[in-house]
């Protein structure tokens, strides 16, 4: 049998104005991240977000592109941030083209830039707080050997 429910319009507006509130609280949360381009950058591999240093809203933009020996852009590479400031940092890869991008970075602080792929690895570029550019263009490109804890990151552990 088959029961009947009848609400008034006045007790299904004050049963389901919560419900759609509660369910847009993750919609609002995640458009304001994509909207703010300090958590747009850290959405990707690696960011942190507990470097207040090192975000600023309103800072500059670190642009490039990671090339290998042959002046192919590599995609995929790992490109690394330092602050000099506070030695802390941040990662991302690049996109399918080989560029990558830093948002929001601090005008009053120097920055180390570098990039990795599989054995390479790129010559570390600073950027300085007296360049005065609004978006820097470092091309990075992967000739060195990748540092130690690169190589033991990705070896399997042996037996002993």
């Amino acid at each position: 049998m088959i029961k009947e429910f009848r609400f008034s319009k006045a007790d299904f507006m004050r049963h389901l104005i919560p419900v759609l509130f509660l369910a847009s609280l993750p919609l609002a949360a995640q458009s304001h991240m994509d909207s703010d381009p300090v958590h747009r950058n850290n959405s990707v591999l690696g960011g942190q977000k507990d470097l207040k240093d090192v975000e600023d809203p309103h800072g500059r933009t670190l642009l490039g592109v990671v090339r290998d020996a042959q002046n192919q852009p590599v995609p995929f590479a790992l490109v690394y941030l330092k602050n000099l400031k506070t030695d802390g940092s941040r990662s991302i890869m690049t996109a399918k083209d080989g560029t990558y991008r830093f948002f929001g970075l601090n005008r009053a602080t120097d920055y180390e830039v570098s990039a990795e792929n599989k054995a390479l690895a790129s010559p570390a570029r600073k950027l300085s707080h007296y360049d005065t550019r609004q978006e820097p263009y470092f091309s990075l490109t992967l000739s060195l050997p990748a540092p130690p804890h690169t190589a033991a990151a990705s070896t399997p552990p042996t037996k002993q």
